[in-house]
């Protein structure tokens, strides 16, 4: 599924980027929520 897709991204892109998944995360989900 597309969420899985986007689940395995993240893992790799987490292991390779940690700090900029902290700030996409921090950024992201402020507006949807």
């Amino acid at each position: 599924t597309g969420s899985g897709m986007g689940t395995l991204l993240i893992s790799k892109i987490r292991e390779e980027y940690p700090d900029r998944i902290m700030s996409s995360y921090s950024v992201v989900p402020s507006p949807k929520v």
